[in-house]
């Protein structure tokens, strides 16, 4: 992932949108498209907020990435490179709109647009050919909303009403067309919701966690609180102490089977995890820690039940650990070995990183623990090119960001010098390599990217 570099403008203009904003406060209904789409923790939670609606969040509230990045790094790629990587690609103006996004992550390609009005407010939003516009009365609150649907070639039009009454915001949202019938009523105080009818007559309060925003509703006839309004995991509450893992296996709600980690009575369903053995290791971004769950894979553990954690490794985004599977090792950035590249052969575990050129090497030879989440000792090599040679058995590997070349098709080498050779791709030169003509068993010799030396014919 490329490095997050966003402009001044960018970063002051999301501030003032979803810091505490006092639009937010008088008009809660109003659409944003990063909160849409769960990129941002929303206006209206106020608080240090390490998790919601199933994603991380960093203390500018921005969605983390797998990788521990923000969101926001999408900004960075061009759209050719987004499809290329079949990645996200988002455009912004120049005071830090959201204009575009393009998610090639998909087989079929989800486009969202976005217009607005000289004040910033929403305008318009457009997915596929689907389209929604947005119109506002002189206190710049949602006054009515119409909804194009082109596959069924339908309108509706929904009219929003605002009234203060002793000191609450109430707002009727009603749909005008084609209907006129359906409306609900909701009541807000400060810009929390305190109450909510819906279009089917049920009457629901706003109930407020420890930190005093509204993450619950409670049914006012049959007295029942509901499921969380908003799901909200706090930074102080990420204690090892309160944390444990739940045996979900055989739940229906959980067709991969994977546990889950509980802070209390609230669930994070995505954790990087990894099993080792019969232990489980995750990562949590935001306080950049490591915790294992052991011996939780045994047959004394039942179906919802709960294993305490342990801290296992923090402020280190690289974890090296015993996997006590044929001899394997595994190299963890930020919880996940998905984003990095892998060898193995019967004397290494090499991982190498793109993200700071990097190769991390487990000798096997020297870490023979047969304990399972055992933490590995780990060589680590800066460069792009890593070479060994087992002189004995007259074989050479040669990794080139992480990929094993094991094929001439389409390569080349020249000399450079009496020492090294550039490694030429399509005619292009790619790598530099030393030339080693007699190693010692098992060496391990530094290559590089090409740098622009000259290249003897």
């Amino acid at each position: 992932m490329k490095t997050l570099l966003l402009s001044i403008s960018l970063f002051l203009s999301l501030t003032a949108v979803f810091g505490q904003n006092s639009i937010a406060k008088k008009a809660p209904l109003n659409p944003l498209p990063l909160e849409e789409l769960a990129y941002m923790v929303p206006s209206l939670i106020d608080g240090d907020i390490a998790y919601y609606k199933g994603h991380f969040y960093n203390d500018k509230r921005e969605q983390l990435l797998e990788n521990g990045e923000s969101f926001r790094s999408y900004a960075n790629w061009t759209e050719k490179e987004a499809y290329e990587a079949k990645s996200i690609y988002m455009a912004f103006d120049a005071s830090g709109k959201l204009l575009k996004l393009k998610d090639y992550k998909n087989f079929s390609t989800l486009t969202r647009a976005y217009t607005y009005n000289q004040k910033g407010l929403l305008t318009k939003s457009t997915f596929y050919n689907d389209s929604m516009f947005y119109h506002y009365d002189n206190k710049d609150r949602l006054l009515t909303e119409e909804r194009y649907f082109s596959s069924s070639k339908t309108k509706v039009v929904v009219n929003y009403n605002y009234k203060t009454e002793d000191g609450l915001l109430k707002i009727t949202r009603q749909t005008v067309y084609p209907t006129g019938k359906e409306q609900d009523e909701l009541h807000y105080k400060n810009g929390k919701l305190m109450y909510y009818k819906s279009v089917l007559g049920e009457e629901n309060v706003g109930v407020p966690d420890a930190k005093g925003n509204i993450t619950k509703t409670k049914n006012i006839k049959t007295n029942k609180v509901n499921n969380y309004y908003y799901n909200v995991i706090y930074n102080d509450e990420i204690n090892t102490k309160d944390l444990v893992v739940v045996n979900a296996k055989k739940n229906d709600y959980d067709r991969h089977n994977l546990p889950r980690l509980s802070v209390g009575d609230k669930i994070i369903s995505n954790v990087n995890l990894t099993i080792v053995g019969n232990h489980v290791v995750f990562y949590i971004p935001t306080t950049q820690q490591y915790f294992i769950a052991k011996n939780f894979y045994n047959s004394t553990i039942k179906k919802d039940e709960a294993v305490n954690v342990e801290l296992l490794q923090e402020n280190n985004p690289y974890l090296h650990i015993w996997g006590n599977d044929s001899g394997n090792f595994y190299c963890l950035y930020k919880g996940s070995d998905h984003s990095l590249k892998k060898f193995r052969d019967e004397n290494y575990s090499v991982y190498y990183s793109p993200f700071d050129d990097t190769y991390f090497l487990v000798d096997k030879q020297k870490n023979t623990t047969s304990q399972a989440g055992t933490l590995a000792n780990v060589q680590t090599f800066k460069g792009s090119v890593l070479m060994y040679v087992n002189y004995a058995k007259k074989t050479s590997v040669n990794l080139f960001e992480g990929e094993n070349q094991t094929s001439s098709f389409g390569w080349s080498a020249k000399p450079l010098n009496v020492s090294e050779a550039v490694m030429l791709k399509n005619n292009e030169p790619k790598y530099i390599i030393p030339i080693v003509p007699k190693p010692d068993d098992l060496k391990i010799y530094l290559g590089r990217k090409y740098n622009n030396e000259v290249i003897s014919n």
